[in-house]
């Protein structure tokens, strides 16, 4: 008889990796958006117009059988100018695994990219692109979670810039994710 050997996919939490600060790094501390424990990144709220004003996660938790559990949204840091806020949330199963920036001054404008777990994990494939928020000014970047790495949530400083607070830098946090 076949036996099935289960997956047992987790979040090594403590094993953590970062992207490179866009527009510089940061001048003073930073605020960190990351995901409870044993969560990954599926999303964000963005606050924005011409330049990005603030940032909230959307977190959901890893199940052992590689699904994931009900996305819930964090904290908002820096500001919420404008027009609102646009909510952006990867299809089922799929995570942040690249985070596209413009920047110059500050954070013009962000995208984040998703993953389906094992497609990213198993041969770095990419899923679906979510919505670009804010301006196009500024110069273009784009970091990748390194190879067996999710995001789990973000670092960025904000301050203020032409009279209202601005994300003045950004970067990706990734934890390692394993699938026994």
């Amino acid at each position: 008889a076949d036996v099935v050997v289960p997956i047992n996919w987790h979040l090594t939490d403590a094993d953590l990796a970062t992207t490179a600060w866009r527009s510089g790094p940061p001048d003073g501390s930073f605020d960190n958006l990351d995901c409870p424990a044993g969560q990954l990144l599926v999303g964000l709220t963005t606050w924005s117009q011409t330049y990005v004003s603030g940032l909230a996660p959307w977190c959901a938790r890893l199940n052992a059988d590689g699904t994931l559990g009900t996305a819930v949204r964090g904290d908002r840091q820096g500001g919420q100018c404008c027009f609102g806020s646009a909510d952006d949330l990867c299809p089922a199963n799929q995570a942040v695994v690249r985070i596209v920036i413009n920047a110059g001054s500050v954070v013009d404008r962000v995208q984040a990219v998703c993953a389906p777990l094992p497609g990213w994990l198993a041969r770095g494939e990419i899923g679906a692109s979510l919505g670009g928020r804010g301006g196009g000014g500024g110069t273009r970047t784009q970091d990748d979670c390194p190879p067996g790495y999710m995001g789990s949530g973000l670092n960025l400083r904000s301050g203020d810039y032409q009279f209202v607070e601005r994300v003045r830098n950004l970067r990706l946090r990734c934890s390692r994710v394993r699938d026994r």
